[in-house]
């Protein structure tokens, strides 16, 4: 599933509830500012595989954020304004 050049800056926890069989979630080019915005929906999508949130303002990732995705295979979080990584 593409959602890529939307400004999207914030999901509901219930945003892909229906769509359990996406594998794939590019979110790149968006204005999402925090990790915990896309971990929430990954807890909606158990098989995703891809994750791209390339291209946004995301600034920290949370200790732990993005733990729990066993089929995660592929991150993609390049050009955003990462400058700290919590413990």
């Amino acid at each position: 599933m593409t959602t890529t050049q939307n400004y999207f800056y914030l999901f509901y926890s219930d945003a892909f509830k229906e769509t359990p069989l996406v594998s794939e979630l590019r979110l790149s080019h968006n204005a999402l500012t925090r990790v915990n915005d896309v971990s929430f929906v990954m807890d909606s999508l158990p098989g995703l595989t891809v994750l791209d949130v390339a291209d946004n303002d995301i600034r920290e990732i949370p200790y732990g954020a993005l733990r729990g995705y066993p089929k995660l295979e592929v991150l993609v979080m390049a050009r955003n304004q990462i400058s700290r990584v919590s413990k």
